[in-house]
């Protein structure tokens, strides 16, 4: 489902829905296609958190919650390498609130429902071990 820091129509009624029925969200565009990147919200934030504007706008979307997992798309081992990297940026509920939305608003269902799925999960588990394999094998673009 289209859901990004910018597009959250889903929190109206479908994100409820699918929470009620412990369905997780893959979240697509997490990126908006690269326009949020160009924000002065999301660009001043990034450069105080310490991370680049892309890997706020995936640890916004891996901080909505354990049933939400952003499906960034790349062509360039460096850019898959960026966002993995955003498995490990924790943002505050303040720094949350300045995009727009306290967290606590629309809780995530509990991590522990989630164990091996978690967004964290599968940037340390799947894209992570896919970067190293690909720079070991001296491909980058």
């Amino acid at each position: 489902m289209l859901y990004n820091a910018q597009r959250r129509g889903i929190e109206w009624d479908l994100l409820p829905w699918l929470r009620e029925r412990r369905v997780p969200v893959m979240a697509y565009s997490p990126l908006d296609q690269g326009r949020l990147l160009g924000t002065a919200p999301i660009r001043k934030l990034a450069g105080d958190v310490g991370c680049t504007p892309a890997q706020l706008a995936l640890a916004w979307v891996m901080n909505q919650g354990a049933d939400v997992v952003p499906i960034p798309g790349t062509t360039k081992v460096t850019r898959l390498a960026e966002n993995a990297a955003a498995a490990d940026i924790t943002l505050t509920p303040e720094e949350l609130a300045k995009l727009g939305r306290d967290h606590k608003l629309i809780p995530g269902m509990p991590a522990e429902d989630f164990i091996e799925t978690t967004p964290r999960s599968i940037m340390s588990y799947v894209v992570k071990p896919l970067v190293d394999l690909i720079s070991h094998l001296g491909r980058d673009g």
